[in-house]
C-alpha cells in the first residue's frame, strides 16, 4: 500500500496492490498523478546509505515468518536473503541493524534485524536456526 495525504492541498493518492512490481507501479504512477492532481513535484526517493556500517556475521541463519522460511548469510560486505517465495537478494548496511536491499525495484527495499527477529516484506521473521544452510 503506497500513501501521500496532502491536507495542505486537500487530497490524497492511493495505491492499493499485492503485485510483485507494486514499487515500480508506484514509481511509474504517483509523480504524474501528484503533478497533474496538486502541481506538486514528488521527491525523488532516496535510501539511505552507510558504506561504514558494519555487518554482522551473527545475523545469518533461518529466520520464519508463518509456515514461510528465509535463509540470511551475511558477510563482511553484504547480506543475502533467500525468501520462501524463490526471491535471492543482496543488502548493504545503513545503519544499527539496518540493510537497504540492492534492487531499486524492491517492494520492500529495507531489512531490519532486532534481537532474534528480522523486519522483511511486510512482516516478523523469527530466527529457527543459526546455520543458515
Amino acid at each position: 500500500m503506497f500513501l501521500r495525504v496532502l491536507p495542505e492541498h486537500g487530497g490524497a493518492v492511493a495505491l492499493l496492490t499485492n503485485s510483485q512490481l507494486g514499487r515500480r507501479v508506484y514509481r511509474a504512477l504517483f509523480p504524474n498523478l501528484l503533478r497533474d492532481a496538486f502541481g506538486i513535484e514528488m521527491a525523488p526517493e532516496i535510501l539511505p546509505q552507510n558504506p561504514s556500517a558494519d555487518l554482522d556475521t551473527a545475523r545469518s541463519g533461518r529466520y520464519r515468518a508463518g509456515k514461510a522460511i528465509a535463509t540470511v548469510e551475511a558477510t563482511a560486505d553484504q547480506l543475502t536473503i533467500a525468501d520462501h517465495m524463490g526471491t535471492t537478494g543482496t543488502a548493504h548496511a545503513v545503519g544499527d541493524g539496518s540493510f537497504v536491499l540492492d534492487d531499486p525495484d524492491a517492494d520492500y527495499p529495507m531489512v531490519t534485524f532486532d534481537g532474534d527477529m528480522m523486519g522483511y516484506f511486510c512482516s516478523a521473521w523469527k530466527r529457527v536456526a543459526t546455520d543458515p544452510l
